[in-house]
């Protein structure tokens, strides 16, 4: 990766996104990295502890313990869109998404919502 000096921030968004800007951050070189930044955002709680131990890079949980039932209670609008299967319903935020886009789209509007995105992301990069 060539770098002139310009500031440049890599957000690696998920697992396998993580594991990439983990990856893209660990072949630069030290001068290199006095202008690069990099984050991973997930909502796996594991995806996040193997990528602190691995690339040592800072990771945004965009989600807690809250079950994807507890916040279609508190939504109801979300029914209209959100299927009604018991194992997507009960399914809890900071066990990731599974690639399954309707729990994908919950999760990152709680987190939205919470301002959970916000605060934790300008807590890094400041």
């Amino acid at each position: 990766m060539i770098n002139d000096g310009t500031p440049t921030l890599i957000i690696g968004i998920g697992g396998i996104g993580g594991q990439i800007a983990g990856f893209i951050y660990e072949t630069l070189s030290e001068r290199t990295k006095k202008t690069v930044s990099v984050f991973a955002v997930d909502t796996n709680v594991h995806d996040i502890w193997q990528l602190n131990n691995k690339y040592n890079i800072p990771c945004v949980q965009l989600s807690d313990d809250l079950s994807n039932r507890k916040i279609i209670d508190n939504n109801p609008e979300v029914t209209a869109w959100f299927p009604d299967e018991p194992y997507l319903t009960y399914h809890t935020y900071n066990c990731g998404t599974g690639q399954i886009r309707a729990i994908a789209r919950l999760d990152f509007g709680g987190s939205v919502s919470k301002r959970l995105i916000n605060k934790k992301i300008c807590g890094i990069i400041k």
